[in-house]
């Protein structure tokens, strides 16, 4: 889904990162969840303001690209990014 936001005059489109598909990239807007999963996420280096990129699906599954490195997430923990468009 796409969240809209006012945000100094202007309307931003959010989407949330599992929902992007091979090759499509974003920039992050925010985490989402539980401290904990929040903390995990920032400690692998998904930051506000950085870009990530999917790199490729697999049954639900995703390898992304962020900073040069690749790593897997699952749905469930990719949901918790949103990115702006």
């Amino acid at each position: 889904f796409f969240i809209c936001e006012a945000m100094y005059g202007f309307i931003m489109l959010l989407i949330n990162y599992a929902m992007l598909k091979q090759g499509q990239s974003g920039i992050i807007k925010e985490l989402h969840g539980k401290s904990a999963a929040i903390r995990h996420l920032e400690e692998l280096g998904f930051i506000a303001g950085e870009t990530v990129r999917v790199v490729s699906e697999l049954a639900g599954n995703l390898i992304i690209e962020l900073k040069g490195s690749r790593l897997a997430l699952n749905k469930v923990t990719a949901s918790r990014i949103i990115l702006a468009d």
